[in-house]
């Protein structure tokens, strides 16, 4: 028979060769050359397995990395190694932190400190309109840089503070 279709049995390591009967998809995926080594094989599959996966296992693999890096926030484990957050802390993609817009920063403060209703240097309630004043004019992310002053108010300290 043609060395082709001749194997070593994965069990008793005797040279067998193709059954006519055997399409060449069954014979590629044979491993043994009889029943009898067939029960054999199975019987050590098992611990085959188990030693392929310790050989695999972390540490002992030659392309280890140390595992997945993890959330620079939250420090949970992250999927891959190209993301640098998990979904849950991923800042949005037109996030600009510190380089924000004077009404972005604005905004920011309005939507932690809330809506002023009165004044910290007249202490007037009656005014229609209160704004959000920038103490070290430099407009920090930092609540405590920021009073409530009404609208003259705020004129005159920006006027005073330039």
């Amino acid at each position: 028979m043609n060395k082709l279709y001749q194997k070593k049995c994965h069990v008793c390591h005797r040279i067998y060769s193709k059954n006519p009967k055997e399409s060449r998809l069954q014979w590629s995926s044979k491993k043994v050359c009889s029943v009898q080594c067939r029960g054999k094989y199975l019987a050590q599959l098992p611990e085959r397995l188990k030693k392929l996966s310790e050989a695999k296992l972390a540490e002992k693999n030659p392309q280890w990395k140390g595992g997945l890096p993890s959330c620079a926030k939250c420090k949970k484990p992250l999927v891959n190694y190209v993301t640098k957050y998990c979904k849950k802390c991923m800042p949005p993609s037109n996030w600009k932190g510190e380089n924000a817009s004077y009404e972005a920063i604005h905004a920011w403060v309005r939507r932690h400190r809330g809506k002023p209703q009165q004044c910290e240097h007249c202490g007037t309630t009656e005014k229609r309109m209160y704004h959000w004043a920038n103490k070290s004019h430099e407009y920090k992310r930092d609540l405590n840089d920021w009073i409530r002053l009404c609208r003259p108010c705020h004129s005159k300290y920006d006027k005073a503070k330039s």
